[in-house]
């Protein structure tokens, strides 16, 4: 990465200073009496032998005291990066082997379905969030952040994407990364919210928008800290890398309150990039039950610009081919806001494990109506939409597996697994200009029962033949009601 590059350039100029002072240093100091005898007093060989030869020798061993400490520190700073930014592969040492203990004291979340909730004062109302999302920031954040007037700046999402309804409690200074702050966040899921479309969702929410209430906060208290306003003059787009999450339970939320509590676990801006880790859990009346960690990041256009994909640039295909053993075209029902599939084929026995192979296409529509929502002055399709791509195409999957076994015309549900933590990576976008996304799934673990068939899968998306989200440990159950 850039970075690393940068220092290691530095580092090589360093050795080469350094070697060409020492040789001078050892030249010096090699300079024997028997070449300086014969000086008579007050001589020109004389005076320099006694006062220019010493002077000189002590210049060039300080000055490679400072080549040699400046070449340590840059050392240092380069260790310093891999550990904490793993911006190369890793982020911010998320695999450091540590578990970070849950969001679950102070602030209290109000009961759900209160009666009270809209009259009491947050410390941010719903009002506020929106002027954040679309309208005037200054509203929301004050006059720091009149330094943005007339210009684009990072923004959480609007419209039928903004799900935040109040922002209770914040713990935490502008400009004070290093302390740990935090946030407390609710969101009132509406008893016919437009993401309920799905009969098989009922009371549980959709991935993709438990994904976006658990994330959104992490983006208001990254710019409540005031995370770009040190470097005003950059212009930043804000994206999230990756992340885990898990399911603690399955919870029904629909006309209830969602709490969730976000913490700031670590924060470094290094030669223009800001990069972020935050830990959440999402808890409804009281009981925890999605939790996980993410990764963000602000860049510039140039650098997303210059993303190459998870495959370092390389254009690597889905393998529709090796893995098809038998597909078969699988009816997509309809696509909505949530489901954004146009094909989708199923293979039994293909795969990287033999156990299943899932493809499907999307064609882009420029003027989709997650553009105009994610993110205001910044069209993207949300991460969270791919992943809910590859729900889908499962679900479509586990469906044709379900009834294979004689068992069609029954009223099923999909579950969310909690044996395992799902994993994300984001290193790539899709914007207006794009054309096609393409998915492809590889079920490693399946079973079925009375119950139910349970699946863990592996997952990529790819858009325009780059491949750029990568999805891991996704487990679903779909079964009978």
């Amino acid at each position: 990465m850039p970075i690393d590059a940068d220092i290691g350039d530095y580092i090589t100029e360093d050795l080469i200073q350094s070697v060409s002072v020492q040789s001078r240093q050892e030249e010096i100091f090699s300079m024997s009496d028997s070449k300086l005898d014969g000086f008579q007093p007050g001589s020109p060989g004389d005076v320099y032998q006694k006062t220019l030869l010493p002077h000189q020798s002590e210049m060039a061993h300080n000055h490679l005291a400072f080549i040699q400490a400046r070449h340590h520190a840059l050392q240092d700073a380069s260790t310093v990066i891999e550990m904490q930014m793993q911006i190369a592969e890793k982020m911010l040492g998320k695999e450091s082997g540590g578990e970070t203990p849950l969001l679950r004291e102070k602030t209290p979340c109000k009961p759900a379905a209160s009666e009270n909730l809209k009259t009491d004062s947050p410390m941010f109302n719903k009002d506020q969030l929106e002027e954040f999302a679309s309208g005037n920031v200054e509203l929301c954040f004050g006059e720091d952040y009149a330094v943005y007037r007339g210009r684009r700046l990072p923004r959480i999402p609007n419209g039928d994407l903004l799900l935040m309804s109040r922002i209770l409690d914040i713990t935490g200074t502008r400009g004070v990364f290093d302390k740990e702050p935090r946030l407390v966040a609710e969101y009132d899921v509406p008893v016919d919210a437009w993401f309920y479309a799905d009969d098989l969702n009922q009371n549980m929410a959709p991935y993709a928008v438990l994904m976006e209430i658990a994330l959104q906060p992490c983006g208001f208290l990254s710019a409540y800290l005031g995370s770009t306003l040190a470097t005003p003059h950059v212009d930043y787009y804000f994206r999230n890398l990756d992340g885990r999450g898990q399911f603690l339970n399955d919870s029904d939320v629909r006309g209830k309150t969602i709490c969730n509590r976000v913490k700031l676990l670590s924060s470094i801006s290094l030669r223009g990039i800001i990069m972020q880790r935050y830990q959440f859990a999402l808890e409804c009346e009281g009981i925890s039950f999605y939790e996980g960690e993410a990764t963000f990041g602000y860049f510039t256009a140039d650098a997303l610009a210059a993303q190459v994909g998870l495959d370092k640039g390389q254009s690597v295909s889905p393998n529709f081919r090796q893995y098809s053993q038998d597909m078969i075209a699988l009816p997509v029902p309809y696509k909505d806001q949530l489901h954004g599939l146009d094909y989708c084929a199923f293979s039994p026995k293909g795969g990287r494990y033999g156990k299943g192979y899932t493809y499907g296409e999307s064609n882009i529509d420029p003027d989709a109506w997650f553009f105009h929502r994610h993110f205001h002055q910044d069209p993207v399709m949300p991460g969270s939409l791919g992943i809910d791509m590859i729900y889908q195409a499962l679900e479509l999957s586990l469906r044709t597996i379900w009834e294979s076994g004689g068992r069609s015309g029954q009223s099923l549900k999909l579950f969310y697994g909690s044996k395992h933590e799902l994993s994300w990576a984001y290193r790539g976008q899709v914007r207006p200009n794009n054309k096609h996304i393409a998915i492809a799934l590889h079920i490693k673990e399946l079973s079925t029962n009375t119950h139910g068939t349970i699946a863990v899968i592996e997952a990529s998306l790819w858009v325009d033949d780059l491949r750029i989200y990568e999805v891991k440990n996704l487990e679903v159950r779909l079964g009978p009601t």
